[in-house]
Order: C-alpha cells, then sequence, then structure tokens
C-alpha cells in the first residue's frame, strides 16, 4: 500500500476530483451520518366520505395499511382530505394507528372553526411515526365535533388521499 502525505497548508481545492475517487471508497459509515432512504410507498385514495355530529373521535373513510419490513422503521403519513362545517362550531382531525390516536387526545392534530356561517374547507395532516412493528399497520384519519353541529367529510365526492412512506433505519 502506498503512503501520501497530506501538506501542513492541506489540499488545493482542485486536487480531489470525483473523478479520482473509487465509487467504493466513500461509505455512509466513513461519512459519520446515514441518510434515510424510502423503502416503500403505499397511497389510498377514493371519494367516498361520511358525517358526524359526535363529539368523540370517529374513523372517516380516509384509511391506508402499510406493512414495514423492519421494527426499526419510521413511518411518514400524509393525509388531505376536505369537509364542510355547520355554523359557529369547531371540528378536529386526526391520525390513529389502529385504535391509538397519534395526536393530542382531545383535539387531534388540526382543528377548525366556523364563524357566521357554514364553511367548505381542506385540510392535510403530516405525521412521523414509529410504530416498532413488522406487522401490517393501519392509518385513519379521525374526526369529531363540538356539541350541536356536523361536520361532513368528503361532502363533494372529491378525492381523499392518504400516504405512508416507510423511512429505513
Amino acid at each position: 500500500m502506498s503512503k501520501t502525505t497530506v501538506p501542513a497548508g492541506g489540499l488545493s481545492s482542485d486536487s480531489v476530483t470525483t473523478a479520482k475517487i473509487a465509487d467504493d471508497a466513500v461509505t455512509a459509515a466513513k461519512t459519520g451520518f446515514s441518510l434515510g432512504k424510502i423503502g416503500q410507498v403505499v397511497q389510498a385514495s377514493a371519494n367516498n366520505g361520511n358525517s358526524t355530529t359526535s363529539t368523540s373521535f370517529v374513523a372517516s373513510t380516509c384509511t391506508v395499511d402499510i406493512t414495514p419490513t423492519a421494527s426499526s422503521s419510521k413511518i411518514l403519513i400524509t393525509a388531505s382530505i376536505s369537509f364542510s362545517n355547520t355554523q359557529n362550531d369547531k371540528a378536529f382531525f386526526s391520525l390513529y394507528r389502529g385504535s391509538t390516536n397519534l395526536g393530542n387526545s382531545g383535539d387531534g392534530f388540526r382543528e377548525h372553526k366556523t364563524a357566521g356561517g357554514a364553511s367548505h374547507d381542506s385540510v392535510t395532516i403530516t405525521y412521523l411515526d414509529s410504530p416498532s412493528s413488522t406487522s401490517a399497520t393501519t392509518y385513519k384519519v379521525y374526526y369529531r365535533v363540538t356539541s350541536g353541529g356536523t361536520v361532513a367529510f368528503n361532502p363533494d365526492s372529491t378525492n381523499w388521499t392518504i400516504i405512508t412512506q416507510e423511512v429505513l433505519a
């Protein structure tokens, strides 16, 4: 093996080019950091909906299943939905993994307040989960209202979408 001495002042900026580095010479382990890679992407989309007057979180029709390949993987979830809300009421939206609310137990991830008339709007929720499992895992959007109101999930039959991405450790 040959030995190269680096000058005390360091290398000039053009002395090491990518053409001079062997393809397998630099690895994540040697650089001291590792970049997460996407192992799989699962998307679900449909144009169905439902509505509720419940003050407790209820399941929407927005759901997707993913089976992580490693228990150390994280799952990045992005859900995009539309809804309508009655006058002077609040709607709350959350993500669940199975029966576990991943957001705040009362408010979920997102709150929408309607004042002065009914509204129609959309909401996107993004969350990085650590399920610590290699079993099939279901993610679903849940929603609720404050007393006396009604919130309709996907009232105009546009497509809702939920995307899960497995981020490998």
